[in-house]
């Protein structure tokens, strides 16, 4: 791990950040989760815990110390099938299908029933196959159950205040409820942000969604706004190239493409301006595309990658002045409101030197904002061949182009490698490419960029690490 260890969350044994991927004594993890602060690993001989203890999200009791070193849960982990980190709250799913949880449960997110922190409390939920984890800034967690007719449903806890648990009302849950979906839904990704909720499955029967399905489907052509869009002029697309632009075309890896991802329903539930429609929030899911196979929630914005590769991006933007691209959509200067879902239909190619059409993406991610109303949010997409391309703000360098300017389009990130996973932290980015290398970029300022420095990095610079599997960001540390 590498990065900010102001309370352990490195498990290096101090609170000296880390600027070089430092190896924990650990050995045979299979899975790792960060929250905010604090981490868990799932290793061969046990589930480790490490960093912030504040609100016992680390189930164990330390009067609120965090811990430095990785500690050892007192569980059989012959019974242990997953574990997930949200924001301050940790949750341990059992091959018996129960769960514990332990944290923060300010808003119910334990789904125990107490409403109050808890070292470990039980998820008052029985028979659950797997953990829908929302990710280091969520406040909810979901969960999936099958009942004896092999029918699964999903369950969400924790806060409600938009709906964003799809429970039918307002009102937070400290116990789950079940998101209730119109007919049976086998859900394959979930993306949870602040305020609202994706998730992408297969349904059988006929939906009654409350307004149009096709509502955020695009009509017009590629070059076109929806015509129902708000604002009702088109955006005017840079002609001309962009801050620092490369003197001579990266060597990029290979131009195989990906086969076609298996085509899902996706779904969204809360807050409705964050998808881009100018309505009430939604308290259960609304039907809103038919074709997709990937989507991506971030701090009230969501991005939507079709079966044919296109790219979709919708969202709400309230302070004209903090806009900084992450929709990947060049807007009218001064913009303030919703921006209804539109095509992104204008990539830099920096091997080209030059503005192209899209090509078609497989993946994305979206950012969460550093901080409330600063507009400091990037996107990354992956496409078809295993390029990275980059949107939003880049102050720190986050976007591995290069500079330090904001991109309002994505433009293509020169790296050599091709690109299967990323992971997004506050101000940095890690790109983990298909030998198992890690590429990083972005805020370096207490080293969670595992460089050995803490200079900030605005091309990919690769980390001294090799084989690496699986990687996640929280705020201002990583794990590989």
């Amino acid at each position: 791990g590498c990065g900010s260890n102001e309370v352990g969350q490195l498990g290096l044994g101090g609170v000296n950040d880390v600027n070089n991927p430092a190896q924990l004594d650990l050995s045979g993890v299979k899975s790792l989760s960060a929250g905010s602060h604090h981490s868990l690993f799932m290793a061969e001989d046990g589930i480790y815990v490490t960093g912030s203890n504040e609100y016992s999200q680390l189930c164990v009791d330390t009067d609120g110390d965090a811990i430095l070193l990785p500690n050892t849960l007192n569980f059989d982990l012959n019974t242990v099938q997953s574990i997930e980190a949200i924001k301050f709250s940790s949750f341990i799913l059992y091959i018996d299908g129960s769960v514990n949880s332990c944290g923060k449960n300010e808003f119910g997110e334990l789904g125990d029933g107490s409403g109050t922190d808890q070292i470990l409390a039980n998820v008052q939920l029985e028979g659950i196959v797997r953990l829908l984890g929302s990710g280091p800034s969520a406040q909810s967690q979901f969960f999936v159950t099958v009942d004896q007719s092999g029918i699964e449903n999903v369950w969400g806890t924790g806060l409600n205040d938009r709906g964003q648990l799809g429970t039918g009302d307002l009102d937070n849950r400290d116990i789950p409820d079940r998101v209730k979906f119109d007919t049976m839904v086998i859900v394959d990704v979930l993306s949870a942000a602040e305020d609202h909720t994706i998730a992408l499955g297969i349904s059988s029967g006929t939906l009654s969604p409350t307004f149009a399905v096709t509502s955020m489907v695009p009509t017009l052509s590629p070059t076109e706004m929806s015509s129902t869009s708000n604002p009702t002029v088109s955006p005017t697309f840079l002609t001309k190239s962009p801050i620092s632009a490369p003197t001579e075309s990266p060597t990029i890896s290979p131009t195989t493409s990906s086969p076609t991802s298996e085509a899902k329903q996706s779904f969204y539930w809360g807050a409705s301006d964050s998808v881009g429609i100018e309505s009430s929030d939604k308290t259960e899911p609304v039907l809103a595309l038919e074709a997709a196979i990937d989507a991506s929630a971030g701090s009230k914005y969501s991005v939507f990658v079709l079966q044919d590769g296109t790219a979709l991006s919708a969202g709400s933007i309230e302070n004209s002045n903090t806009y900084h691209g992450h929709l990947g959509l060049v807007l009218p200067d001064g913009f303030l409101g919703i921006v209804e879902s539109r095509i992104i239909s204008e990539v830099y190619n920096t091997e080209q030197a030059a503005y192209t059409d899209p090509p078609s993406f497989n993946k994305v991610f979206a950012g969460v904002e550093s901080a409330p109303d600063s507009g400091i949010i990037h996107t990354i997409l992956l496409d078809r061949q295993g390029r990275a391309w980059a949107t939003g703000s880049n102050s720190m360098g986050q976007l591995c182009l290069g500079d330090n300017e904001d991109r309002m389009v994505p433009e293509l990130i020169a790296i050599n490698g091709r690109i299967v996973d990323v992971a997004i932290g506050s101000e940095h980015t890690l790109l983990l490419d298909e030998d198992g290398n890690v590429h990083g970029c972005g805020s370096n300022e207490v080293g969670q960029l595992g460089l050995g420095g803490v200079n900030d990095v605005n091309n990919p610079a690769q980390l001294d690490l090799s084989g690496v599997k699986s990687l996640s960001a929280g705020s201002h540390h990583s794990l590989f």
